[in-house]
């Protein structure tokens, strides 16, 4: 999988074993929490064979592509949430923008280690 989060700051600190790290050492690691959920989620979309970018220029956290990003368009934009995801508003901002740029909101919800992902499309009102 590829990735790259050079320039946008999504985890300041280098981690030179970020690959090999499961998801019960990633807590041991010296980073804030979003960093850690971030990193949760980055390691499972690398292992679901996503290739990711950072994301904020579409409002989330990743990009997530089913091939090289040279050639596909991004699916979905991802945005990371511990399990008190209960912030409705953020959620329908998600899902507009994502929806406004057509690609796939996705929330990926933390919970005790496990990422469970929701998709979100806007659909408007008729």
């Amino acid at each position: 999988a590829v990735v790259s989060t050079q320039s946008t700051g999504v985890f300041p600190r280098q981690l030179s074993n970020i690959w090999t790290t499961s998801y019960s050492d990633v807590q041991n690691l010296e980073l804030t929490e979003n960093e850690k959920n971030r990193l949760i989620v980055l390691q499972d979309l690398c292992r679901r064979k996503y290739h990711v970018t950072p994301g904020s220029k579409f409002g989330g956290d990743f990009l997530a592509y089913p091939g090289d990003p040279l050639v596909y368009h991004a699916y979905f934009v991802v945005r990371v949430y511990n399990e008190d995801c209960t912030d409705s508003g953020d959620l329908l901002a998600l899902s507009r923008l994502a929806s406004s740029v057509k690609k796939v909101a996705v929330a990926a919800i933390i919970k005790n280690g496990t990422v469970k992902y929701i998709s979100l499309q806007w659909s408007g009102l008729r």
